[in-house]
């Protein structure tokens, strides 16, 4: 669990002790962790990213949860393993966006075909009399 996970654990207790309703987006891929908060009394949301820059807008706070780790706790090895375990997730997600491109491309592709070889007006007709033997 990220640092963030912290502060949004924190965030969601303080909001259930101050009786404030939170709104909770979960992970995807990790459904105990949360992506964002939103707040509706407050009009405030909390987004969680591995890259600020995706989010920016003038009018947003952004809070780099790494300052909060203590550095000097920190071993060379772990050091390492960070640097090691970033790199990899990086490549991951990197690898996981062409695959989800290319499945795209491959999806429009099926698409063509089958609006080629649909017949559209037939289905039509056949929802026409399916309709008229229900209900009249």
């Amino acid at each position: 669990m990220g640092t963030s996970q912290f502060m949004f654990d924190a965030l969601i207790n303080l909001a259930r002790r101050q009786r404030l309703e939170v709104y909770r987006a979960p992970v995807p891929l990790e459904p105990s962790q949360s992506e964002a908060l939103y707040f509706p009394r407050l009009d405030l949301a909390v987004v969680r990213s591995d890259k600020p820059g995706d989010y920016y807008n003038p009018e947003l706070k952004i809070v780099n949860m790494e300052r909060f780790i203590d550095r000097s706790l920190l071993t060379q090895s772990d050091r390492k393993r960070r640097r090691m375990l970033t790199k990899y997730r990086d490549e991951l997600i990197s690898d996981a966006l062409v695959g989800m491109s290319e499945a795209g491309e491959l999806h429009g592709e099926i698409e063509r075909i089958y609006r080629e070889a649909m017949d559209f007006d037939a289905v039509g007709r056949f929802c026409d009399e399916l309709e008229a033997r229900i209900f009249d």
